[in-house]
């Protein structure tokens, strides 16, 4: 407000406007009095964009006798402050959209990856191991997987000296033997199918020893082995009869009832030779008939297949 504006108001008026000023010791004071004082208390607004005044013509335009500038100049003379305020509230603003920024990169995880990822690579057909392990998968059933390269197929085919010989698995039971090629108690061949590398074996006995040789065989029955696995333990197939041990059931949990075991498969025998068609042999089981040991002998246990010197 301005002075005119003041003169307009009641003393009353004055005299709450200048408590709300802060103005002590104005109620003795008469109106013009008041009024000079709260002149002087109201804050002097300069204002930031003026309109622009037409140019002044005649003597107006240049400066006054008493040396007092022209309205233009006092013009001249705002403009830097309006200029300064205009620029203070522009680097707010610029700091405002850095520290936006700094928030955002924060939670940034990078471009998103729209590239499709990279093709898996094939699964070889072979690792050329040149191997053959056995394992017991119950007391009556055995599980053979190998691997072995096409140059020792070709050696082994070449040893015998023909095309027409058919892939074997020859399973051999070595229970207390240490099995050297010749000494197993019986053994059976089983024909498998081209290029299989896997093969599920019924055997006769469980707690035995069992041993196979992959190989191939001629017509006239010679026999060229690839190699020669591991020795196989399966389990029993009853109860343990040793009483040594004491069992316990914990108070409160149910008994479980042990599943009866696995029916037997085929007699062994009966795959593939007839019955009796091995001569016996110790402790009157079936010995291995007189064989040249195969190129792979060597002790059971051993994984690899060459020779041991």
């Amino acid at each position: 407000m301005d002075k005119d504006e003041l003169s307009k108001e009641t003393k009353e008026n004055l005299l709450a406007l200048a408590k709300q000023k802060g103005l002590k010791g104005v109620s003795h004071l008469r109106k013009a009095e008041l009024v000079t004082k709260l002149t002087e208390a109201m804050p002097v607004h300069s204002p930031l964009i003026s309109r622009p005044d037409p140019a002044p013509t005649g003597p107006d335009a240049q400066v006054g006798g008493h040396g007092e500038p022209s309205a233009g100049a006092t013009r001249s003379a705002r403009a830097p402050a309006v200029a300064e305020q205009a620029g203070g509230s522009g680097a707010a603003q610029s700091v405002n959209e850095v520290q936006q920024a700094a928030m955002d990169a924060k939670f940034f995880l990078g471009p998103d990856d729209q590239s499709p990822p990279p093709p898996a690579p094939e699964l070889p057909a072979t690792y050329n191991d040149n191997r053959l392990v056995l394992l017991a998968r119950d007391p009556y059933w055995l599980y053979a997987y190998w691997d072995f390269s096409v140059e020792q197929i070709g050696a082994a085919l070449t040893r015998l000296g023909v095309q027409d010989a058919r892939p074997i698995l020859r399973v051999f039971d070595v229970t207390y033997v240490h099995f050297d090629g010749t000494n197993a108690w019986s053994a059976v061949d089983i024909e498998l199918t081209p290029f299989a590398t896997n093969w599920y074996i019924p055997v006769p006995q469980p707690d035995a020893a069992y041993c196979v040789e992959v190989g191939y065989r001629t017509p006239d029955g010679r026999f060229a082995a690839l190699g020669r696995s591991n020795v196989a333990i399966t389990p029993r197939a009853e109860t343990s009869p040793s009483t040594t041990l004491r069992w316990m059931t914990p108070p409160g949990r149910p008994i479980s009832t042990v599943p009866p075991p696995q029916s037997p498969p085929v007699p062994f025998s009966a795959l593939v030779r007839e019955p009796g068609s091995w001569p016996l042999g110790p402790a009157g089981r079936e010995a291995l008939p007189p064989l040249p040991a195969p190129s792979s002998a060597q002790h059971p246990f051993s994984w690899s297949f060459g020779r041991k010197v």
